[in-house]
């Protein structure tokens, strides 16, 4: 009887050639190799799919940056070298007896001890008959504080009725670039029967930060007051205590 892979030749053509087709594949060799190959091998897992990294794959968004700290009043007061100068001769000297027990500058209706402030500390520095004091409030929350920054520019807008001078005019409120918290400065000046014809002139630097309030005021006298936008010493006081906030 013919093998498992032989032929017969009285099968059609068509059909032996199927069928042989078919008894070579069924046929190999003991080991299981089929006929005229290599031993087949297991084929290696393949290496999983690297990590997303387009539009689609999943990121940790980055925690959002938080407020610089200000842990006491020290950290917002100006130096003497800090403190801007009416021009770049100014050179400013430490005075004494600076306090909160009186209100400070003209448009100033009470001390901010008065309207909030649970502590206070103040310097003050003399350069002639230029002075530049600053006082800084700390609160008990950050509505507190932004409430005493809205009585501080409330005075402002009141301030051409607080002064009783003969003369006086009040500036615009000017925002200040600030990174953290609120800035703005303005300018007031009124006459003053003992100066003849100079006029005093006041610019006020208000910073607002966390439960902090900095309120800066530069006096001095003179027939003019000439800066260039940006350049007023209440403005350039309001940077510099925005510079340390951060």
């Amino acid at each position: 009887m013919p093998g498992p892979c032989s032929l017969r030749r009285s099968v059609p053509a068509a059909v032996a050639a199927l069928g042989l087709a078919l008894a070579l594949a069924g046929c190999g060799t003991e080991d299981g190799t089929p006929t005229g190959g290599e031993p087949s091998s297991t084929p290696s897992q393949a290496p999983s799919a690297a990590p997303e990294t387009g539009d689609d794959a999943s990121e940790t968004p980055a925690a959002p940056p938080s407020g610089p700290a200000v842990e006491q009043a020290s950290d917002l007061l100006l130096s003497a070298e800090a403190m801007p100068g009416l021009n770049e001769q100014t050179t400013w000297s430490e005075a004494s007896g600076a306090s909160d027990v009186e209100p400070l500058g003209a448009c100033q209706k009470a001390s901010l001890t008065d309207i909030g402030a649970q502590d206070v500390e103040s310097v003050s520095y003399t350069a002639g008959d230029a002075t530049a004091t600053q006082v800084v409030a700390s609160l008990a929350d950050t509505k507190s504080a932004e409430q005493l920054r809205d009585v501080l520019l409330s005075w402002h807008q009141d301030c051409a009725t607080t002064i009783t001078a003969d003369e006086s005019e009040v500036g615009d409120l000017l925002p200040v670039e600030s990174t953290h918290g609120t800035a703005e400065a303005y300018v007031a000046h009124f006459s003053d029967p003992a100066l003849a014809d100079a006029h005093v002139w006041q610019g006020v630097a208000i910073n607002t930060h966390d439960t902090w309030v900095s309120l800066v005021v530069i006096e001095s006298q003179g027939m003019d007051y000439n800066y260039e936008d940006g350049q007023t010493p209440a403005e350039r006081a309001a940077a510099a205590v925005a510079a340390r906030i951060g």
